[in-house]
């Protein structure tokens, strides 16, 4: 790049394409502004900045903000910054692969991360993806997840349960005692022909009435134990009884 000394010149160069910091002189990868604007528009233009904007907390979060993978050139002390770090995760699993060991062990960091992108349970300690209310919520979030937790784990019932609601052919993966169980066999059914399909929902919950019957009366008693009873019959229509 030409001028690369030249402020004007260069910061009008990144804002329209990022990897053009890279090009630039030492002095401009050192300008907040300059450094700003290139990693909002490529995501590995902070790779190009200063060693002391890679450890600017507002540079490194609008690089975040744009890529996950921009968590990759980020001073160490920043890839232990748990708001840093979350800000990452939306854009991506591999933002908990940059993440300190610090916070891939952190298991309250880890419940906030996958709640926000389940995913990014591959990238956790091996002794969180044993951690059932972790690996739920991470299923429950996005059934690929399931693919990271534990062996154990991806026999659990419930955790099954809440993968094959999203997508049925997850079933494979679960023990041969929970690919015979006829509920979790249905439920694998009805997402693959789509649970907005009428006829296959009501089939579905013929079948299993019995258990409807049951989550419908948990239901009406926990609405009458806090005062709801006039609730009732809306919360019937509303709630999803598997």
């Amino acid at each position: 790049m030409k001028n690369r000394s030249d402020r004007e010149v260069v910061l009008a160069a990144v804002s329209n394409h990022g990897c053009a910091l890279a090009a630039a002189s030492k002095k401009l990868k050192n300008d907040r502004e300059i450094v700003l604007a290139a990693v909002r528009t490529y995501r590995h233009a902070l790779m190009y900045a200063s060693k002391k904007l890679k450890n600017d907390r507002e540079v490194v979060l609008a690089a975040v903000r744009t890529s996950c993978y921009a968590l990759m050139y980020a001073s160490e002390e920043l890839k232990n910054d748990r708001e840093v770090v979350l800000a990452a995760v939306p854009r991506g699993a591999v933002a908990l692969m940059y993440a300190s060991e610090e916070l891939k062990n952190d298991r309250e960091f880890v419940h906030l991360a996958v709640a926000r992108y389940g995913a990014v349970l591959k990238y956790a300690s091996n002794e969180i993806k044993k951690d059932r209310e972790v690996v739920l919520t991470a299923v429950k979030r996005n059934w690929f997840a399931l693919m990271y937790a534990s062996g154990e784990l991806r026999n659990d019932r419930e955790i099954m349960l809440a993968a094959v609601t999203q997508n049925g052919t997850v079933l494979s993966f679960a023990s041969e005692e929970l690919r015979e169980d006829a509920f979790l066999k249905d439920w694998a059914s009805l997402s693959l022909k789509g649970q907005r399909n009428r006829r296959a929902r009501e089939a579905f919950l013929r079948k299993h009435s019995e258990r409807t019957a049951k989550l419908r009366a948990q239901v009406d008693l926990w609405l009458i134990r806090h005062g709801k009873v006039d609730e009732i019959s809306a919360k019937r229509r509303r709630v999803c009884y598997v």
